[in-house]
This record gives structure tokens, C-alpha cells and sequence, in this order.
């Protein structure tokens, strides 16, 4: 007997097991690919660039209103947030360069 590693049903022979596990009702499901996109920001004469996943993008928007709203520094709350979301893996890539005046 061969149990399926999903649900833990028991079956006869491998020809059933292989059968129910293309529609077992446990079966996992892979998880959606998230949508990659590229923001751009341009702040006090520094132009951000950042590749990350959408929908923790809005981070990066929150940080930015937050930081103006409470009249903060807002170049290093920016700087601190794009690094914190590069090393936790959302931001694939990103470059921080003055603009040519």
C-alpha cells in the first residue's frame, strides 16, 4: 500500500497513487511569481533606481511620505529602507546617483 505524501490516503498500487496525485485536494500549490517592476525617485539632486518585487514597493512610497510628513532626514530614511528591503531579498538591485546638473 502507498500512502499519498498529501493527504496520507492509502492506495493499492503506484498506478492509483500517481493517478489521485494530479488531483489530490492537498496537493500543494505553488506559490504565484511575483511581478517584478522598476521605480524611479529623484530627491534633493539624487536619482534612486530600484528593481524589486510590486508588491513591497510601497514601502519605499510610505518611507518617503512618512519621512517628509515628519520633517526627517529624508535621504538616509530612504537609504535605510532600500538597503533593509536589498538584504532581506525584495530589492533585486537598485543605484543611488546624483543627478547632472
Amino acid at each position: 500500500m502507498q500512502p499519498c505524501p498529501n493527504c496520507g490516503r492509502y492506495f493499492k498500487n503506484k498506478q492509483s497513487l500517481r493517478a489521485h496525485l494530479k488531483y489530490c485536494p492537498l496537493k500543494e500549490q505553488k506559490p504565484k511569481k511575483e511581478e517584478i517592476i522598476t521605480e524611479v525617485f529623484t530627491h534633493n539632486g539624487w536619482r534612486f533606481e530600484i528593481k524589486g518585487k510590486k508588491g513591497f514597493m510601497d514601502i519605499l512610497k510610505k518611507t518617503y511620505s512618512h519621512a517628509q510628513k515628519k520633517k526627517r532626514d529624508t535621504f538616509n530614511c530612504l537609504i535605510g529602507a532600500i538597503y533593509s528591503l536589498y538584504y532581506a531579498g525584495i530589492i533585486q538591485k537598485f543605484e543611488i546617483k546624483p543627478i547632472n546638473r
